[in-house]
């Protein structure tokens, strides 16, 4: 019993660490956008192109964001992995729960539709 214990607390970790790898890559890539978001928001601002700016902010904040619940998310995924161990006496159960985790579908805040444009 403590064998099977053993290897669902595994595929646990390894699950809780994939979403944790993931979540950290697309904090990373949104990080790269809104490094670029505000770029475009000082080229519009310096050449005068108030549509432009206005909807360049609009893009800048809604990147920030998406960044920012990126980053709690990644922070949540960290905790999920270290506290059980840190805090549990026999965190193999906890982690052996989490090998649901390879079943459930990731959160997807945007849906494959938005992606193409129909114009």
């Amino acid at each position: 019993m403590e064998h099977i214990l053993s290897v669902f607390a595994t595929g646990g970790i390894a699950a809780v660490l994939w979403r944790l790898l993931r979540t950290a890559v697309r904090a990373l890539g949104l990080s790269a956008d809104a490094f670029l978001a505000g770029e475009l928001v000082e080229a519009r601002a310096n050449r005068g192109d108030l549509t432009g700016l206005a909807e360049a902010r609009a893009r800048a904040d809604s990147v920030r964001r998406a960044r920012v619940r990126a980053l709690l998310g990644a922070g949540a995924w960290l905790a999920v992995a270290v506290v059980p161990a840190l805090l549990l006496p026999h965190p193999a159960a906890f982690y052996a729960g989490c090998s649901i985790l390879w079943f459930l579908p990731g959160l997807s805040r945007h849906p494959a539709s938005s992606n193409s444009r129909t114009e």
